[in-house]
């Protein structure tokens, strides 16, 4: 086959490396919302939500494109908890709980036009950044073990 990525020999392979990666990053998540999975996916889907309609703008990738400087408040996307408990699939109540803690920590602000988004800036911190960093070299890990193992070819 042309593209291994549709190889259906592979998949067990792709999977295991893509489900390796995945529980890393969430580890990272975690670690920065003292080990609580809850708030660490809650606060990952609003970040995504925030920056969908624009990170695959050209703007955004050369305004942007260095996570310490923060896009403006208009420019992020807010959602509401309602939203964000039926994309989770966690209850309305916990979402609540977690958003006014993250709230109260400092991660997230009500925004004027409804729901929440992310706190200016929160990502630019020391703890962001480094985890940041790790996370980046799990996904060259990832990179790396596909085509290593899947591809039989090194990363140049």
């Amino acid at each position: 086959m042309s593209d291994w990525m549709d190889d259906p020999r592979l998949a067990r392979t792709i999977n295991a490396f893509a489900l390796e990666f995945a529980i890393r990053y969430m580890r990272e998540a975690a670690s920065l919302f003292g080990d609580d999975y809850d708030c660490a996916m809650i606060f990952l889907a609003i970040l995504e939500v925030n920056g969908r309609q624009n990170v695959r703008e050209p703007y955004f990738r050369q305004d942007y494109a260095d996570v310490r400087q923060s896009i403006p408040a208009e420019l992020a996307q807010p959602i509401s908890r309602k939203a964000i408990s039926e994309s989770l699939g966690m209850s309305r109540e916990t979402v609540r709980r977690k958003i006014s803690a993250l709230i109260e920590q400092g991660y997230l602000v009500e925004d004027d036009r409804g729901g929440v988004i992310t706190a200016r800036g929160v990502i630019a911190n020391d703890d962001f950044l480094a985890a940041q960093h790790r996370i980046l070299g799990y996904f060259r890990q990832l990179r790396a073990d596909l085509r290593r193992y899947v591809t039989g070819k090194e990363d140049p």
